[in-house]
């Protein structure tokens, strides 16, 4: 189970205080992966959130080759020491997954359904209120990041095909 040491560490509940916290408590189920193992695949329909409470993550997508041969490109390497938390967009509007997340090591995820999060967000507007603020500020940088690779990628494509 997880307490309110473990909810402070993650950035997502940032903002919150411990009472606040403890409304997620009982609503976290604890999901354990063995190495190798995949929580969800790119494309899978999800409708939760994950955050890594102990092991590594990766996170990969799949790239179409001009053979029609698809390989999967790890995209990063999560590590539980970071506190990280992913599947965000599945939280907020289940839809598909963006990417496959694949255990590197024996881990543990704690799983915050769409369900939980919207009666917490009911009951407790306030507390919803913070955390999708804090979901935002992580998809922002997210998008952020995403757009200087672009550029990085299409200055390079401009000046291979010179």
């Amino acid at each position: 189970m997880t307490d309110i040491g473990t909810l402070r560490a993650v950035k997502l509940f940032s903002t919150l205080n411990d009472e606040e916290m403890k409304l997620f408590i009982p609503t976290l189920r604890e999901k354990k992966l063995k190495a190798g193992e995949i929580l969800f695949k790119e494309n899978d329909t999800g409708s939760e959130l994950f955050i890594l409470t102990a092991g590594k993550v990766s996170i990969s997508k799949k790239m179409s080759m001009v053979d029609n041969v698809d390989m999967e490109k790890n995209i990063i390497s999560l590590s539980a020491k970071d506190h990280p938390f992913f599947g965000e967009i599945g939280l907020l509007c289940s839809q598909t997954r963006t990417a496959t997340v694949m255990a590197v090591t024996n881990s543990v995820v704690q799983v915050l359904s769409q369900a939980d999060f919207m009666r917490i967000c009911t009951k407790f507007p306030n507390v919803g209120f913070k955390v999708t603020i804090e979901i935002a500020r992580h998809v922002s940088q997210l998008l952020t990041k995403t757009d200087e690779n672009v550029l990085k990628l299409a200055t390079a494509l401009v000046y291979a095909l010179r």
